[in-house]
């Protein structure tokens, strides 16, 4: 088990900071031999922009507030509390990491050599926006889609990347932008310590360098915060308004087309667009070929049910459609059907984050009576799993949240050498900490001899674009992806995000969100 000392502000803390004091030693992943307390801190931020915080975190209440105040006497009351105040005193060398959670870390001025380096969290890209600013603020006010937070470990004159985790910035909250962030850091340093535990110096010395190159500080001003504020609050009013008029909602349409050697996946022209039923929508499309037909599966969102289910239709020789029918509902949320044919069967996973599990269905008469075969995973909150099988070897790539950040954030991914598992996790899970490629948006296939993964780009809007990378490298200790093209929405015309891909021989078919009155 792993000594950790840790450095706090204060104890009267936030809750995320008690959560992942909480965790660290309930998970056995490590021992608080000290906890530093740098009681000297005093805040230097504006009264006005303390009011837009205040205000900002009281609108959006509700669901878990990781800045909620947390008394941190009663977890740290059998742990040794030192008091820095303006005096750093020796640290002791037993400790294997010194954890500085401080607003404003210390690290680099505390003088410690813990066997694994001090480790501290850092709040966006201070090269870019400087050291001391509220985190997230200048990503809120400049409209950078992404916000970064980064785990660093300062090991004697050198700072390296522990982990890096990118997600969307919220376009009209500051607390929704920075939430997330915050219980993602807990997770962040909870599975740095597991890798510590169990790979010791190594995991240090893999991890890349980083190069410190920090622009100067820059405070919000009052006309910052004006600007902000103002913003905000206008762009509220008008989705209210936009709300009240249904004819202003944007929907997910499916878009076709036949398949040519002459033109690339990364092209997203000459799709024809497919109309749908006014009282729903179609996304999530997957093709699928069966004694001699294609059919089309896909999410069949139901505006009155506030709910989707598995529909489907065939898609005959010319590229149109025949008659939609239901093929999987369930009392919960059903989309993103993968449906594959293995040792002779034909079989179905939905994303099913409603049921806490990964389902898999096994067709009785295709393709619409299914039953039920035991869950894949269970207890987990995952979206669009998808499973692609090599030699003898089934892969499932998914995103999974622990219900406090964003699913569309990481990409995990499990192996096993039966499609009923069991499936063990990847050594490297999560794979990919990007909002801008993690999350999946499609089967993967192959092109070219090159093996392609579909994801998603959600920073700018969720499903907002699709990104094809080339998997260079895949066992049950590594992997590593190239990205190929991203294929963007076409603004020109209306197109507002698009974010699955299927094909077969014959045709491509993509979903796209139009803006309302614009889609033909």
């Amino acid at each position: 088990m792993l000594r950790v000392g840790i450095v706090l502000d204060s104890v009267q803390s936030s809750e995320w900071k008690a959560r992942l004091i909480e965790e660290l030693e309930s998970r056995g992943l490590a021992r608080i031999e000290v906890a530093f307390i740098n009681d000297s801190v005093s805040a230097s931020q504006s009264r006005l922009f303390s009011y837009y915080e205040r205000w900002d975190r009281l609108r959006r209440s509700g669901g878990q507030d990781a800045l909620e105040a947390h008394d941190l006497t009663g977890l740290l009351r059998t742990h040794t509390i030192v008091y820095l105040r303006n005096i750093v005193p020796p640290l002791t060398p037993e400790l294997d990491v010194l954890l500085d959670l401080c607003d404003r870390p210390l690290s680099h001025t505390l003088g410690a050599s813990p066997r694994l380096g001090t480790w501290y969290l850092q709040f966006g890209r201070p090269e870019q926006y400087g050291v001391g600013s509220p985190h997230l603020f200048w990503e809120l006010y400049r409209r950078d889609p992404v916000s970064e937070i980064s785990l660093l470990a300062v090991d004697g004159m050198e700072t390296r990347i522990l982990a890096c985790s990118v997600s969307a910035t919220h376009k009209l909250s500051l607390h929704l932008s920075r939430n997330p962030l915050y219980w993602k850091a807990v997770e962040m340093v909870l599975h740095a310590l597991k890798q510590a535990e169990h790979l010791g110096r190594d995991y240090l010395d893999r991890s890349e360098l980083h190069t410190r190159v920090i622009s100067s500080t820059c405070k919000p001003g009052l006309q910052h915060v004006l600007s902000l504020a103002f913003h905000q609050a206008f762009a509220i009013a008008g989705r209210r308004v936009a709300a009240f008029d249904p004819r202003n909602r944007a929907k997910w349409y499916l878009a076709i087309r036949p398949r040519s050697l002459n033109r690339s996946f990364c092209d997203a022209s000459e799709y024809a667009l497919l109309q749908s039923p006014p009282d729903r929508f179609y996304a999530d499309p997957c093709l699928f070929d069966h004694n001699g037909k294609t059919y089309l599966l896909f999410e069949d969102f139901r505006y009155a049910d506030d709910r989707a289910l598995i529909s489907g239709c065939e898609v005959y020789r010319d590229g149109t459609l025949g008659e939609t029918f239901e093929v999987l509902k369930r009392p919960y949320h059903l989309s993103y059907p993968l449906v594959f044919e293995d040792n002779g069967e034909i079989y179905l996973v939905p994303e099913s984050r409603g049921s806490r599990s990964i389902e898999l269905y096994r067709a009785v008469k295709f393709p619409t009576d299914w039953v039920a075969e035991p869950p894949l995973l269970s207890g987990v909150q995952a979206v669009d799993a998808t499973i692609h099988k090599i030699d003898n070897l089934y892969w499932m790539f998914t995103s999974i949240t622990n219900g406090l950040y964003s699913s569309c954030d990481d990409l995990s991914l499990f192996f096993s050498p039966s499609l009923k598992g069991p499936w063990a996790p990847h050594l490297r899970n999560p794979l990919i900490r990007d909002v801008r490629k993690a999350r999946s948006a499609g089967s993967l296939f192959y092109d070219e001899g090159r093996l392609i993964r579909p994801s998603q780009d959600c920073s700018e809007a969720y499903g907002y674009a699709i990104v094809f990378s080339e998997i260079t490298k895949l066992s049950e200790t590594e992997y590593e992806d190239r990205e190929i093209c991203r294929v963007k929405p076409l603004l020109e015309k209306h197109h507002e995000a698009t974010h699955t891909y299927t094909r077969n021989d014959q045709f491509e078919i993509v979903d796209r969100l139009i803006a309302p009155k614009h889609a033909s």
